[in-house]
């Protein structure tokens, strides 16, 4: 998790591609394979970066693997907005 960490402070220095790079391997570790939060990150990068498919199957695994039904229902309107469907729960701003 500390590595995790490191790698979304790496994305503030050198930018989101080095920080996808690194939760790439990390996310295959097998101490952080069930870590959604770890699936939950990669997703958010892979669809600030365009890659749908990609931020998708990301974000389908972080949900399998969530357990907290808010953070489930996060993840669900984030899949929502990526297919083009309206989600089904509003954020406050």
């Amino acid at each position: 998790m500390v590595e995790a960490n490191r790698a979304v402070a790496l994305a503030h220095a050198e930018g989101a591609a080095a920080d996808l790079a690194v939760l790439d391997v990390l996310a295959r570790r097998p101490e952080l394979v069930r870590w959604p939060q770890i699936h939950l990150a990669r997703a958010e990068l892979l669809a600030s970066a365009g890659r749908r498919a990609d931020a998708l199957a990301a974000y389908r695994t972080a949900l399998a693997l969530e357990s907290a039904e808010p953070v489930r229902r996060f993840i669900a309107d984030r899949i929502a907005v990526l297919n083009d469907e309206q989600p089904r729960m509003r954020w406050p701003t």
